[in-house]
């Protein structure tokens, strides 16, 4: 067995660094909007959208953080198209799906090697074309949700994507409107879902949505602040996701938040740096994440900004004064614990995977056989709120 080695006590959701928006050179090809991006582990890409003038673009290009430039890779080979998908997933980008100004939705799905810089087609999505859907990856896998896939309404359908078999599987319906343009992001083994066109009266919507794909369900979560709205975007930094953006029929929005999932809670941060757009693009690299493009009141755009710190860690509760945890091989005490302090837990590896979890009946918890070394978080919870974080590592 492996000893457990405590590294820190309970995180704290404190505004401790700087936070702020810097500009960066704009995209290096045609000002758009309707565009996708995605991004792995060194470099960010733009794929696809729409110029001012109302052509469909299937360009693709790259960002490189380390000398602050683009360059154009090879075209997407399924056409020029609008409102599409992507994700990145083991350094492999996804991009698809979207549709054609003229209508016209696209079910297909296509693989990015930066590597070789060629693109090869996946298994298209066994379900009606669609734009604008929502898209997060969790565990190696992609979720796409809904999306508009014609006249209202939009479908409430979930689909999950496993590239290790290039199938699709369908799994739990959304219990909520189907929509286009949400706001998406995974984080902490979770996918979120929020905001968007669902047809209401003013085409726009606040409600925040959390998928667990261990249960296969749906849970509601806090509104999404500000005003309700449509094609906004998000990204996910150090494991704390940040949104907003967007437009409401009638407003281009700069408002961004932060989101604390174990918490439930919002918190604004500075607004974002350039001109408010409608669909813009968002990734993050490392520590830095990326917004840019979109429709603006001027028009389609080419800008681009990175956004730099902000909240870290998660908050602490009355339960972190008198809840002690120590740690010792493959066993976890919860010194001090009673029942009406916390009442479930789950442990997570560095890339917020959870990897264990379960309800808190005393104050011993397993963690599981087989952990390689490295950086765990554990989080108590009572009654669905976190009241106590934890940071340990694996050692031999």
């Amino acid at each position: 067995m492996k000893p457990l080695i405590l590294l820190a006590s309970s995180l704290l959701y404190v505004n401790c660094t700087a936070q702020y928006w810097s500009q960066d050179p704009n995209l290096a090809g045609t000002a758009r909007w309707g565009a996708v991006g995605f991004a792995t582990a060194t470099h960010g890409y733009i794929c696809m959208g729409v110029n001012g003038g109302g052509s469909n673009l299937g360009d693709l290009w790259q960002w490189n953080p380390t000398s602050n430039s683009w360059a154009q890779k090879a075209d997407f080979p399924g056409g020029p198209r609008r409102e599409g998908a992507a994700f990145s997933i083991n350094g492999i980008g996804y991009v698809g799906f979207g549709r054609l100004s003229t209508g016209g939705f696209f079910n297909d799905l296509w693989a990015y090697d930066p590597a070789t810089n060629a693109w090869a087609q996946k298994a298209s999505l066994p379900a009606a074309g669609r734009a604008a859907p929502g898209v997060f990856v969790l565990n190696g896998k992609a979720y796409l949700v809904s999306g508009c896939t014609g006249p209202a309404p939009y479908p409430n359908d979930l689909w999950e994507y496993d590239p290790a078999t290039n199938a699709w599987t369908q799994r739990a319906n959304l219990p909520f409107t189907g929509r286009s343009g949400p706001i998406d992001f995974a984080v902490w083994g979770k996918g979120y879902i929020g905001g968007g066109n669902d047809n209401s009266s003013d085409l726009n919507s606040t409600d925040f949505w959390a998928y667990n794909p261990a249960t296969d369900n749906w849970t509601q979560r806090a509104d999404v602040p500000g005003p309700a709205r449509r094609t906004g975007n998000a990204f996910v930094v150090n494991n704390i996701p940040y949104a907003g953006g967007g437009w409401n029929g009638s407003s281009y929005l700069v408002d961004m938040y932060a989101y604390n999932p174990w918490a439930n809670t919002w918190t604004a941060i500075p607004n974002f740096g350039g001109a408010g757009a409608h669909t813009p693009v968002a990734f993050s690299i490392g520590s830095t994440g990326y917004m840019g493009t979109g429709s603006t009141s001027s028009g389609a755009t080419a800008q681009f900004w990175e956004y730099k710190g902000g909240p870290v860690g998660i908050d602490e509760s009355l339960a972190a004064s008198i809840i002690h945890p120590t740690f010792e091989q493959d066993r976890i005490t919860l010194n001090g614990w009673a029942p009406g302090l916390a009442d479930a837990y789950s442990i997570l590896d560095a890339s917020g995977r959870i990897i264990s979890q379960g309800h808190v009946d005393n104050m011993l918890i397993d963690v599981p056989k087989g952990c390689s070394d490295g950086v765990y978080f554990m989080h108590l919870a009572h009654q669905q709120a976190t009241v106590l974080t934890h940071r340990f590592v694996v050692m031999e």
